[in-house]
C-alpha cells in the first residue's frame, strides 16, 4: 500500500474515524504497525485478515467491537498494546459478533470481543506495561474473567486465580480456554473456585507447576488427569477431599504438603470435616515428598514419635524415601481388611527397621521389590517363631535379629539372603524336626556364628511349612 508514492508500513488511522470497514486493509503485507484512535469503536469483518506482515496493533478502550476474523492471518502479530484497562480486557459481557453489519448498537460500557481474535502468540502491553504475571494483588477488583481472556498470550509465565474471582467465561460450556496457549505460562496457583474448572481454564499442554492456596477444601474428580506435563503440585493442609484420579499425571514428580508429618500419615475414611479423606495412593507416579519445606528422605523413631497410625499407602510411590524405622508407638496400619501399601511403589526404599507391631504387618506394609535390608528392634519377641514374613522379599540380603527372638521358623527365607546378624552371640541353636517336638542338642547344633553369611545359610536351608524350627537357649561354657 502506498499513499504519495511512499510505502505505508506504519499507519495511525485519523481521528475522525468511527469503523474500521469491511477488509478494508485485507492482505495488505506492507502493514507491520497499527494505530487505533479513541474515536474507533468497531473493526468490523475481516479488516486486517492476512496482514502477514502486522507485528503489532493499539487498541483503544473505546472498541467495544471487534469481529472473530478481524485479524485472521496475521501470522506475525506479536504485540498487542491496549489503552483500557486490565479489568476491561479481562470482561467481555456478550459473545463477539460473526456478522458482516456495518450497524451497532454497543454501549461504550460494554465489550463484545475477547483476546480469541487473535490466533497467534502474542505479548499483551496494558498501559504500556507488559502483563507477565497476575497476582492477587493485580486481579483484587475483578470478579470474572471472560472466555479466551488471555488466550495466545506469550508474555503471561506466572498467573495466581484467587477466590475474588468467581466466574470463569460462560458457564454453557467447559470450553472457555481463558489461557489457552499461554505456552510460557507454566506455573499457577488458584483458589477454590478456580481449581473446579481448572481443566477448563488452563491449557494442558504447558502447565508444570501447580500450588493450590490455603483453604481450598477439595480437589475435583480428574482434576489434573489431562495435564500431562505436570511436574509440580503443592497442597495445603486445608484440602480434606481428592477425588478419583485427581492427580493422574505421568510426570508429577515433587509433592509439597503444607500439613504436617501427622496430617500426612492421617486419613479420616469417615470423611469428618476435622479430617482428610484422602492419601497418597492418588499419586499414580513416582515422586518426592516436602513437608514444611523440607524433603521426606527417612523416617526415624524421633520423627514419627507422635503419630501412632499410618493410613493406607501414606507414603505410596513416594521416591524420595530411603529409610524407614517404624517404632512401636504405631500400632494401627492402615485397613486391617486388605492390603495396606503403606510403603508400596517406594522404589528407593530399602533399608527398614521395625518393631513388633510392624513385623507383624511386614507384607502388607513394605514392597517386597525392593526391601534388601531389615533391621528387627530390640525387644521383638515373635513374628519369626510360626511363619517368615520375608518369604515374598526376593531382593532381601540383610536381616538383623536382636537378642529379644528366642525362636525362629526355617522356612521361606528368600534365597537372596546372605546376611544374617545375631545381636547375641552368646547362645546355641536346637532343632525341633516338628511343631510338636522338642528340641534336640547333637553336634550340628552350635552358637549363634559370627560370621553373617554363615548365619543366612543355615536359616535359608529349611524345608516345608513348619518342618522345623530354630530354637535358641543361652549357654554356659561349662
Amino acid at each position: 500500500m502506498y499513499f504519495e508514492d511512499k510505502k505505508q508500513t506504519e499507519i495511525s488511522i485519523p481521528e475522525t474515524a468511527q469503523k474500521i470497514g469491511y477488509c478494508l486493509f485485507a492482505n495488505c503485507k506492507s502493514l507491520t504497525k497499527v494505530s487505533l484512535p479513541e474515536t474507533v469503536t468497531e473493526v468490523l469483518a475481516a479488516a486486517f485478515k492476512g496482514c502477514s506482515n502486522l507485528a503489532s496493533i493499539e487498541i483503544p478502550a473505546s472498541v467495544v467491537r471487534i469481529s472473530s476474523d478481524s485479524f485472521e492471518d496475521c501470522t506475525n502479530l506479536s504485540c498487542i498494546y491496549y489503552k483500557g484497562s486490565l479489568r476491561r480486557w479481562c470482561t467481555s459481557e456478550s459473545s463477539y459478533s460473526y456478522s458482516y453489519s456495518y450497524s451497532s448498537s454497543y454501549s461504550n460500557d460494554s465489550k463484545s470481543w475477547n483476546a480469541s481474535v487473535f490466533s497467534t502468540a502474542y505479548d499483551l502491553y496494558i498501559d504500556n506495561k507488559k502483563i507477565t504475571e497476575l497476582d492477587a494483588d493485580t486481579l483484587n477488583n475483578i470478579t470474572s474473567l471472560c472466555a479466551s481472556a488471555f488466550k495466545n498470550c506469550k508474555s503471561l509465565t506466572k498467573v495466581t486465580v484467587p477466590d475474588t474471582i468467581t466466574s470463569f467465561g460462560s458457564s454453557s460450556y467447559s470450553g472457555n480456554n481463558i489461557f489457552n496457549g499461554c505456552s510460557n505460562l507454566t506455573s499457577v496457583s488458584v483458589g477454590q473456585n478456580a481449581l473446579n474448572k481448572f481443566s477448563s481454564i488452563f491449557d494442558s499442554e504447558y502447565i508444570t507447576d501447580v500450588v493450590i492456596l490455603d483453604g481450598v477444601t477439595s480437589v475435583d474428580n480428574y482434576c489434573f488427569s489431562n495435564f500431562k506435563k505436570l511436574e509440580s503440585i503443592t497442597i495445603p493442609s486445608s484440602v480434606k477431599t481428592v477425588g478419583y484420579n485427581a492427580f493422574d499425571c505421568d510426570v508429577l514428580t515433587s509433592v509439597y504438603y503444607g500439613g504436617t508429618l501427622e496430617d500426612w500419615c492421617t486419613a479420616d475414611t469417615s470423611n469428618d470435616a476435622a479430617g482428610k479423606s484422602w492419601n497418597a495412593s492418588v499419586f499414580s507416579t513416582a515422586y518426592d515428598l516436602y513437608i514444611g519445606g523440607k524433603k521426606i528422605t527417612e523416617l526415624d523413631a524421633d520423627t514419627l514419635n507422635n503419630i501412632t497410625s499410618l493410613c493406607a499407602s501414606a507414603f505410596e510411590n513416594c521416591k524420595s524415601l530411603t529409610k524407614v524405622t517404624v517404632p512401636d508407638t504405631i500400632t494401627s496400619f492402615g485397613s486391617s481388611s486388605y492390603s495396606s501399601n503403606i510403603f508400596k511403589g517406594c522404589s528407593n526404599l530399602t533399608s527398614v527397621s521395625v518393631g513388633q507391631n510392624a513385623l507383624n504387618e511386614f507384607s502388607r506394609i513394605f514392597d517386597s521389590e525392593y526391601i534388601t535390608e531389615v533391621v528387627i528392634l530390640d525387644g521383638v519377641t515373635s513374628g519369626l517363631d510360626y511363619s517368615n514374613p520375608f518369604s515374598s522379599f526376593s531382593e532381601l540380603e540383610s536381616i538383623t535379629i536382636p537378642a529379644s527372638v528366642t525362636k525362629i521358623c526355617d522356612y521361606g527365607f528368600p534365597s537372596s539372603l546372605n546376611s544374617v546378624i545375631f545381636e547375641d552371640t552368646t547362645s546355641k541353636w536346637y532343632k525341633a524336626y516338628y511343631y510338636s517336638d522338642s528340641y534336640k542338642e547333637d553336634e550340628s547344633n552350635k552358637p549363634m556364628s559370627q560370621d553373617p553369611a554363615e548365619n543366612a545359610e543355615l536359616l535359608k536351608s529349611g524345608g516345608s511349612y513348619n518342618s522345623y524350627y530354630y530354637i535358641s537357649e543361652k549357654y554356659t561354657a561349662d
